[in-house]
């Protein structure tokens, strides 16, 4: 029995003291070492998108259409927000069918300016939602030309599904972009 208990007690006062070796000020600073130093000392890079801005250089052409991709992008959304009232509202508004209708003439210019643009093979994805951006758009203008006052409720829901559609593939854009973004290394 005593010799039990001898062993017992030895085997806490070791771990007692093994846990007594470091304080929590050493571990932390060791911590914060090895995660700014690699193995053999150098910095590290502190994310990907720098890792393949250091890795995969990006051209011109890729940067200059990303410039405005992300200028694009940023346009569209604050005028798609800007509609958002609207449709969540129980019904339309004949004034608010012709801000509607206007600001989606506006989203269709700048959409029409930057398809224009030649496009990086890079950003042939992007591409891709960006015209079901602009066929979800298309059908929304659709949409608020056919109504007529009083609004009918089915129609007031296709529009409100279209505009939700439309959020959809702009999110799905920015994703894109900013996987890009990631992959190619330009902010």
């Amino acid at each position: 029995m005593k010799k039990q208990m001898f062993l017992i007690l030895a085997g806490i006062s070791i771990l007692f003291a093994g846990c007594m070796q470091d304080n929590s000020a050493d571990l932390m600073e060791d911590i914060k070492q090895s995660q700014t130093k690699g193995t053999f000392g150098a910095q590290r890079f502190s994310n990907n998108t720098d890792q393949n801005h250091a890795i995969r250089r990006a051209d011109t052409e890729l940067l200059t259409y990303a410039k405005e991709a992300g200028v694009y992008l940023e346009q569209t959304i604050n005028q798609l927000e800007d509609l958002a009232p609207t449709f969540q509202e129980d019904s339309f508004q004949a004034d608010s069918l012709h801000s509607v209708l206007s600001t989606i003439h506006s989203i269709k210019q700048n959409s029409e300016r930057f398809h224009n643009i030649r496009i990086p093979h890079e950003f042939e994805g992007f591409h891709q939602i960006h015209i079901g951006f602009i066929t979800e758009l298309t059908d929304l203008e659709r949409v608020i030309d056919d109504m007529r006052e009083p609004v009918d409720p089915r129609q007031a829901l296709n529009a409100r599904v279209h505009y939700e559609n439309i959020m959809i593939s702009h999110k799905s854009m920015e994703r894109e972009f900013m996987s890009l973004s990631e992959d190619y290394g330009f902010h």
